[in-house]
């Protein structure tokens, strides 16, 4: 039997889904962006870190103490080891709170909205009110909307209902987005029943303190289509 060995290096990418051991739920496994993730590999040994506890829990199907991403389904020896939720993941939606002006381009169109949010109901939802600027032709709002997000820690995700003024919902399931934390980054995910559906990244910016929003529209062949770019900065007083 092949020695395992340990390798540490820094990692600024984004790390996708996939697939997990079948006896594993798949929401257990989850990537992450982190300033430090640890690979465990056949090879040479470099500055080993990682204990010996944490492969044999992956051996035996085990959820580690810390997430990890399979990297290869046919070679579940080799993960990336990283904190992928944060230890309050309420924090990053507090990182939305306040009055923000959203500019850029919805449906191919430049837009200006303003962007109101808070926390509501004891702090189990973050409440957004999105209005825009524009106006129809009988002076009423072009786009409105009411956008509710929620950490639903049993699946270890965030959740969103988005409700505006361009249609009405009968509240499905597929009307809920999910969206795995993937550090200062909310990959919102809508499935239609018929297949594809729309993806909404919310991306944080620490240093400059600002939102981005970037809509996809997804079709049944996963082909993605940009819909949205938006970025989200801070009212002046």
């Amino acid at each position: 039997m092949k020695k395992l060995f340990l390798s540490a290096f820094v990692a600024c990418s984004l790390f996708a889904f996939a697939e997990s051991p079948a006896h594993v739920s798949s929401d257990s496994w989850i990537g992450a962006r982190a300033s430090t993730q640890f690979a465990v590999t056949h090879g040479s040994a470099a500055n080993a870190h990682a204990s010996d506890a944490v492969v044999s829990d992956l051996r035996n199907g085990k959820i580690p103490a810390k997430p990890v991403l399979i990297t290869s389904a046919s070679d579940p020896t080799r993960v990336e080891i990283g904190g992928s939720i944060p230890p309050n993941p309420e924090s990053l939606l507090d990182k939305m709170t306040g009055k923000w002006v959203m500019t850029g381009t919805i449906a191919k169109q430049q837009v200006t909205h303003d962007v109101d949010v808070d926390w509501i109901l004891n702090r189990r939802y973050i409440r957004i009110h999105e209005v825009s600027r524009e106006k129809n032709a009988d002076g009423g709002l072009i786009y409105e909307a009411w956008i509710h997000i929620a950490w639903d820690p049993k699946n270890g995700e965030y959740v969103v209902m988005w409700l505006d003024n361009t249609g009405t919902t009968n509240f499905a399931a597929e009307g809920v987005g999910h969206g795995k934390p993937n550090g200062d980054r909310i990959p919102f995910v809508w499935k239609s029943a018929g297949g594809g559906g729309i993806h909404n990244t919310f991306a944080y910016d620490r240093n400059k303190d600002k939102w981005s929003w970037a809509i996809d529209n997804i079709d049944s062949a996963e082909k993605a289509a940009s819909f949205a770019r938006v970025t989200l900065e801070r009212k002046k007083n």
